[in-house]
């Protein structure tokens, strides 16, 4: 009897095996099929997408589907191609709204500039991501872990980074209500870099390592699908705004910490207004005057009015504390009410 028992289970879990294994393959067809779905969907829309020897494994715990190689870009508003190493995407086939993303290795990212072709070589030992999808099949959460980050930027040189994470997570939220003067909130975007080394031309005064970069943002308004005039000013007509909840500088003796909003102007051009908290003010200002960003006798202003705004320091060595706030608008930065720069225009496409 107890034989019999033992052949009956062992029976009963042969069967569950073989029933799960042809589940699993099912599900892999499923998935590659989708992936092949999506890909020809998207080319349909003007995406350009290539992935190399697409393949389906993880069996028994995981769906995981492999590119030896990727190609992303379109060709509108303007020409531009993101293109990378082995790229996998893996869930458990029995959770498949939260999907895992590794790509380290080489990648290389070419646009069409107003000046010509550039081609951006960007290497990445530590290349993760993440995306969590809805019922309906869009995109919840989107993020990024990237480490160890090196890049050759065209007509500046090397840079690299140490950290850099992002997040964005796309709103869920109902619109206001008709007379509302705020418009939707279609997301939020968090933005941390660490160790961040410039390229030897774009060093100033206050060093060539930005220590930290921390920002934390919501955005309002349907973004807009291009980087067209038409597309942009639609934009900004609804109501599009990016409120910067927190906004974290660390750049050798400078730091800021800032609140604010910024947007687009009549002309299509960044304004925006933040009440900052600034430390290492003048060293900023003597970074910007020797950059050739601000004009000496506009530095020698700021600097007066800084001094006259500032707290007593709260310790030996410890910079003094300005608290003022920041404006741009008609491509001038402004501190308090004092001019100090002028901001180069955007040209969109």
């Amino acid at each position: 009897m107890g034989r019999g028992r033992t052949v009956v289970i062992a029976i009963v879990v042969a069967l569950a095996v073989a029933a799960y294994g042809a589940w699993w393959l099912q599900a892999a067809a499923r998935l590659h099929q989708g992936i092949d779905a999506w890909v020809e969907g998207n080319r349909a829309r003007g995406w350009h997408i290539e992935l190399d020897n697409v393949a389906v494994r993880g069996f028994p715990l995981q769906l995981r589907a492999e590119a030896d190689r990727f190609t992303v870009g379109r060709d509108t508003p303007f020409a531009w191609r993101w293109s990378g190493p082995l790229f996998t995407a893996s869930a458990p086939p029995w959770v498949g709204h939260n999907i895992a993303l590794s790509f380290p290795g080489s990648h290389k990212i070419e646009f069409d500039a107003r000046d010509g072709h550039k081609v951006i070589p960007i290497s990445a030992a530590k290349a993760r991501g993440r995306v969590q999808l809805g019922d309906d099949g869009r995109i919840g959460l989107f993020s990024l872990a990237l480490g160890d980050i090196a890049a050759e930027l065209p007509d500046l040189g090397p840079t690299r980074i140490a950290k850099l994470d992002a997040t964005l997570a796309v709103s869920g939220k109902s619109p206001p209500a008709p007379n509302s003067p705020r418009a939707p909130e279609v997301g939020r975007l968090s933005l941390t870099a660490e160790a961040v080394d410039l390229p030897q031309r774009a060093a100033t005064t206050l060093g060539r390592q930005i220590g930290e970069v921390d920002l934390e943002a919501a955005l309002l308004g349907a973004m807009p699908a291009a980087q067209s005039e038409a597309a942009l000013a639609a934009w900004r007509d609804a109501g599009g705004t990016i409120e910067m909840e927190k906004l974290r500088l660390h750049w050798g003796a400078f730091q800021l910490e800032a609140t604010g909003t910024a947007a687009l102007d009549a002309q299509l051009q960044p304004e925006g207004a933040l009440t900052a908290r600034i430390w290492g003010a003048g060293a900023a200002i003597d970074a910007l005057v020797d950059g050739g960003s601000v004009r000496p006798r506009e530095g020698a202003t700021a600097k007066v009015v800084l001094h006259t705004m500032a707290k007593p320091s709260a310790a030996q060595g410890i910079s003094r504390e300005v608290e003022v706030p920041l404006s741009v608008q008609d491509r001038k930065l402004y501190l308090g009410p004092v001019v100090i720069a002028r901001v180069p225009a955007v040209v969109w496409p």
